[in-house]
């Protein structure tokens, strides 16, 4: 693969970080509903919403996959090393791509963090109605 002098292997990059993006912000919602759920004891749906929070995990590894394959090739194409970051792949974008790489890697490590607070809040949630009903949660729960 060459790589295109008018960025468009980067734009390919920015289009997976803009689906990634979506990912991660459909996977919060899901684990808001999830945690939702719990808080008032609607157990009938627990099961359809830890599939959905399942089918999101699965689309963003996939989603991962594809930007770990693009970075790959970008970083070898630029001389960079095989395992340079998105912040260096996107000093090495052309015709403005830089600044909007950056931006989408800071959009995506705060939507991150939001996730993992909203997927703690959810095992809170569920400790918390667990205890309420005397039964003691899995240990696998209390990672």
């Amino acid at each position: 693969m060459q790589l295109d002098p008018h960025g468009k292997d980067h734009a390919a990059l920015a289009a997976v970080l803009v689906h990634e993006r979506m990912l991660l912000a459909r996977l919060r919602y899901r684990h808001r509903e999830l945690r939702l759920l719990i808080e008032v004891g609607e157990a009938r749906f627990l099961g359809r919403a830890v599939d959905r929070v399942e089918d999101v995990r699965a689309d963003l590894t996939d989603a991962e996959q594809i930007r770990g394959v693009i970075s790959a090739s970008l970083a070898q194409e630029t001389g960079l090393p095989a395992n340079s970051d998105l912040r260096a792949l996107a000093h090495a974008a052309p015709n403005g791509l830089s600044g909007f790489l950056v931006a989408l890697g800071g959009q995506l490590r705060n939507l991150l963090a939001e996730v993992e607070d909203e997927r703690h809040a959810a095992l809170m949630s569920a400790h918390a109605r667990l205890r309420r009903a005397e039964v003691r949660p899995p240990r696998r729960w209390e990672q």
